[in-house]
């Protein structure tokens, strides 16, 4: 298959992209940091006018499959705020711009990753068919985002498939998550501070980034009707205090736990994944101990003194064999019109 991924220099994105090595991957993306993992093109998705887009109609025009990563995700405790244009600006009017470039090249297969920020706070289990409720602006962005997907299937007979993820962890994981706060303090043997709500500790719907590797490959093969949402979490959700525990037995850290309470009410998001089992055939593989197992175990391997370089190669003996068959299918192509 050919397939397009936005954002594939991403957290989510090398790895999705590492994943589908044996297909055709062209990647889009502001960055060519990931290029030695994809053909990488340099577009904007907030600036895709028509005249930058021509350039890349060979790469991208008649793509068996987009999938559309790119976003702007919010992280307060580090100063990037939820603000309502930056949200807005990309996740909307980018989707807007990706479904329009896929409608322009004939793309007619489109897997946006949502999120679970769609459905707000105020229940603890979700199911697809809830009232979507965001209380942030970033899960707003993500509810418009599914929006403009459904709006260019029913106008257009495209399929677009939309994941609300759950919180994703892996290598990679951006640092100022709450699990990868745990490792870091549990691998230096430090205090781990949890903190302790009005309402308990809060509960997170953690999923390991392999599991979800496998709902964007099941979605990929699955014969999609015009528009559909599923739900992509973990089966169990688990608290703070918890997942605090299960990290530091996982790091064999002598880390203690701090707990620190608050006046806050935090319920936290669990997501059914029924929906996903019964369609897609999907269910994580992982549990939370696993994932953590494995996470750790990889970021071993990926501090062994040649192990990126042998990654790399692999890289490119795949990219290269990609180009013969094209070469291969042109050379075909063009002897048949002759």
């Amino acid at each position: 298959m050919k397939i397009v991924i936005t954002g594939h220099t991403g957290f989510i994105g090398r790895h999705l992209t590492e994943r589908l090595l044996d297909h055709e991957i062209i990647g889009v993306s502001r960055s060519t940091a990931n290029g030695k993992l994809a053909r990488s093109i340099q577009l904007d998705i907030c600036n895709m006018t028509q005249n930058k887009m021509e350039p890349y109609r060979e790469d991208l025009e008649g793509a068996d499959a987009l999938i559309h990563l790119a976003a702007y995700r919010p992280i307060v405790r580090t100063g990037r705020e939820d603000s309502l244009v930056e949200n807005f600006s990309v996740n909307v009017k980018g989707a807007l711009n990706v479904l329009a470039m896929s409608r322009r090249f004939d793309i007619g297969r489109i897997i946006l990753a949502s999120s679970k920020a769609v459905y707000g706070d105020r229940k603890s289990l979700f199911i697809e068919s809830d009232v979507a409720k965001p209380v942030s602006n970033y899960g707003r962005s993500k509810l418009l985002a599914e929006n403009v997907c459904e709006t260019f299937a029913e106008c257009y007979g495209m399929h677009c498939t939309a994941l609300r993820l759950a919180s994703v962890f892996g290598l990679g994981m951006p640092n100022t998550l709450v699990l990868a706060n745990f490792l870091a303090k549990a691998l230096k043997s430090e205090v781990i501070t949890v903190h302790k709500h009005l309402t308990g500790y809060e509960k997170m719907d953690l999923i390991y980034v392999d599991d979800v590797l496998n709902a964007f490959e099941k979605a990929l093969s699955w014969k999609a009707s015009t528009f559909e949402v599923f739900n992509v979490g973990s089966k169990s959700p688990i608290d703070t205090f918890d997942l605090a525990a299960k990290v530091i037995e996982a790091a064999e850290s002598h880390s203690t736990i701090k707990i620190v309470e608050t006046n806050q009410t935090r319920r936290g998001v669990r997501l059914s994944i029924e929906k996903a089992s019964a369609i897609l055939g999907w269910k994580p593989k992982f549990t939370i101990e696993s994932g953590i197992v494995e996470f750790l175990s990889k970021m071993e391997l990926e501090a062994r003194p040649g192990y990126r370089e042998l990654k790399e190669n692999r890289s490119k003996q795949d990219l290269a064999s990609h180009d013969v068959e094209n070469a291969v299918s042109l050379s075909t192509k063009s002897a048949s019109t002759s």
